[in-house]
C-alpha cells in the first residue's frame, strides 16, 4: 500500500511541475506595418534601439526625393520623424548608429555624377550634421555605397566607382566628425578593369571583409579581407553563382555569405582566412533569394530575401551553425513583399525591413530543404589606390508618409519575436521576451514554475494523505 502511495505521488509531482515545461520555441510576428504615400516606397535597411526604429532607403512618392530616413517609436508603434534628401536621383541603402546619431550611406547625384555618400544625422530631429561623397580624381564619375558596418570608433561603407580611366569596388572609412582615415580607404580593381560591387562589409578585429559580385563572368561572386596594409580578394567563376548579397561575421570571426546560386537562396560559410567551410543552398519553391544575413548571440544564422510566389513573398530562415535547418518562414498577402534587410537583437528578436504591397498577414511555416554544393574561391591579384573625400550639403526635406495604408509598394517593417509553447491547462503561448531578456530561454523561470508546482503538488499530495488517514481512523473507530 505505502509503494502504491509513493507512486501515485510521484505521479501528482510529475504531472503538476512539468505542466510549465517548454515544449518548443517558435518564432511568430510582434509588429507589421507600413509606410509611404502614393508612389513606391522602399525600405532597403534598418537600424533599432530599446524602442526606437530608423528606417532608410528610397521614396517616389514625394516630389524632388529620392533617399528617406524615418524614425519611429516601437511601444506604440509610431512615426516621430521622416526626412528626404532634395535631390531625386538619391537612396540610402544602409544605416549604422551610435548613441546619438545615424549614418547613412547610398548615393546621391552630386556634380553631374551619382556619387557614393555618407550622411550623419542627428537622432533626435534627423537635421543633418555633415556629409560627405567619395571620389578618385576631380572629375565625372559615377558610384554608389551599398553597405556599412563600424571598425573601432569607425564608420565604414563598401561601394563601387566607374571613371573616364578606371572601373572598381571600393571601401572607406569615417570617423564620427566626417573625417576619411586614409589607411582604410580604397579603391581595388583588376588589370583589365572588372567591376566590384561589394554589396556587404563586416568587420572583426582590425580587419574588414567585403563580398560580392564582379562584372566579369569568369569571377561570378568574391570575398574580400584587409588588414589594414594588404587587400585579400578570391574569386569564383562558377556560373551557377548569380549573386552574393551580404555578409556577416561571428563571435569568433567567421564569416557567412548568402545570396542566390541556381534560382536557390546561397549559404556559404569561411574561417577569417576566406578558406570555405562550408557552401549550401536552401530551397524552397526554386526561384528565391538571399538579401541579408545575420548571427544571433549563440551564432544561429538568419537569412532575410524572397521568394517567387506569384506574386513574390517575404521569406526567412533560420539555421544552426552548421547550415542545418531550424525553420523556414514566409510572409505577404495579395502583393509583392520582400525583406532587405535583417538585424538580430540580444532577445534573439528579429527586425526586417523592405517593401510590401499588404499588411496584416500571418507569417507562415513552409517546407525548405538544404544541400550541400562544392563552390570554389581563389586569390587573384589586385591593384588599386588611395580615395578622396569631399564635403557638400544637401538640402532636406520633412515629409509626412501614412501607416499601414498601402496603396503601391510600401516601406516595410516586421518584428519576429521568439515564443514558447507551454502545456499547462489550457496551454499558454508566451512571448519569450515577456517573460525575460532571453539568451538562456527560461532558465530562471523554469526553475521558479517547478519550484512551486512542486509544492502545490507535495501540498495536494500531503493533504489526500491526511484525508485518508482520517477515514481509516473513523472506519476503525466504527469498527
Amino acid at each position: 500500500m505505502k509503494r502504491k502511495k509513493l507512486i501515485f505521488a510521484i505521479l501528482i509531482i510529475f504531472l503538476f511541475s512539468s505542466g510549465l515545461f517548454i515544449q518548443g520555441q517558435d518564432y511568430d510576428v510582434e509588429i507589421q506595418a507600413t509606410w509611404g504615400s502614393s508612389g513606391d516606397d522602399f525600405a532597403y535597411s534598418l537600424a533599432v534601439t530599446s524602442n526606437n526604429l530608423f528606417l532608410a532607403g528610397y521614396t517616389n512618392s514625394f516630389a524632388g526625393v529620392g533617399a528617406f530616413l524615418a524614425k519611429f517609436t516601437l511601444s506604440p508603434f509610431n512615426v516621430v520623424w521622416s526626412r528626404g534628401i532634395g535631390i531625386t536621383s538619391s537612396a540610402f541603402y544602409d544605416v549604422a548608429i551610435d548613441i546619438a546619431n545615424i549614418f547613412a550611406v547610398g548615393y546621391a547625384f552630386i556634380d553631374k555624377s551619382d556619387r557614393p555618400v555618407i550622411i550623419k544625422f542627428d537622432q533626435t530631429d534627423g537635421s543633418i550634421l555633415w556629409a560627405q561623397y567619395l571620389y578618385i580624381d576631380p572629375i565625372e564619375q559615377h558610384g554608389r555605397a551599398f553597405s556599412i558596418t563600424t571598425l573601432g570608433d569607425y564608420y565604414c561603407l563598401s561601394g563601387f566607382l566607374i571613371t573616364k580611366k578606371e572601373i572598381g569596388g571600393i571601401f572607406a572609412c569615417f570617423d564620427t566628425d566626417g573625417k576619411l582615415n586614409t589607411r582604410y580607404s580604397f579603391f581595388f580593381s583588376t588589370s583589365s578593369d572588372e567591376t566590384f560591387y561589394p554589396y556587404g562589409i563586416a568587420s572583426f578585429s582590425s580587419n574588414l571583409f567585403l563580398a560580392g559580385n564582379t562584372s566579369d563572368i569568369t569571377m561570378r561572386g568574391f570575398i574580400a579581407k584587409y588588414d589594414g596594409t594588404s587587400l585579400l580578394v578570391k574569386t569564383t567563376p562558377d556560373s551557377a553563382l548569380q549573386n552574393i548579397t551580404s555578409i556577416a561575421v561571428d563571435n569568433t570571426g567567421n564569416l557567412y555569405i548568402t545570396g542566390q546560386y541556381s534560382n536557390s537562396i546561397l549559404l556559404a560559410k569561411f574561417d577569417s582566412n576566406l578558406n570555405v567551410i562550408y557552401t549550401k543552398i536552401i530551397q524552397v519553391t526554386g526561384n528565391e533569394i538571399g538579401y541579408s544575413i545575420a548571427l544571433d548571440s549563440s551564432n544561429n544564422i538568419y537569412i532575410g530575401g524572397r521568394k517567387g510566389a506569384q506574386p513574390d513573398q517575404a521569406i526567412l530562415v533560420k539555421l544552426d551553425n552548421n547550415g542545418n535547418i531550424i525553420w523556414c518562414k514566409s510572409w505577404g498577402g495579395a502583393g509583392d513583399e520582400g525583406i532587405y534587410k535583417i538585424r538580430v537583437d540580444s532577445n534573439s528578436e528579429v527586425h526586417a525591413a523592405g517593401f510590401s504591397g499588404d499588411i496584416n498577414k500571418p507569417l507562415n511555416d513552409i517546407g525548405c530543404s538544404v544541400s550541400t554544393i562544392s563552390v570554389v574561391f581563389s586569390p587573384i591579384s589586385i591593384a588599386g589606390h588611395v580615395l578622396h573625400s569631399t564635403s557638400f550639403k544637401p538640402s532636406i526635406l520633412k515629409i509626412s508618409g501614412n501607416l499601414n495604408s498601402p496603396v503601391n509598394n510600401e516601406a516595410l517593417y516586421l518584428k519576429i519575436s521568439p515564443v514558447v509553447t507551454t502545456t499547462a491547462c489550457p496551454p499558454i503561448l508566451l512571448r519569450v521576451n515577456e517573460i525575460e531578456k532571453i539568451n538562456n530561454v527560461l532558465s530562471l523561470n523554469q526553475i521558479l514554475y517547478f519550484s512551486l508546482f512542486t509544492s502545490i503538488s507535495i501540498t495536494f499530495l500531503f493533504s489526500y494523505m491526511i484525508i485518508s488517514n482520517r477515514r481509516k481512523i473513523k472506519w476503525k473507530k466504527q469498527q
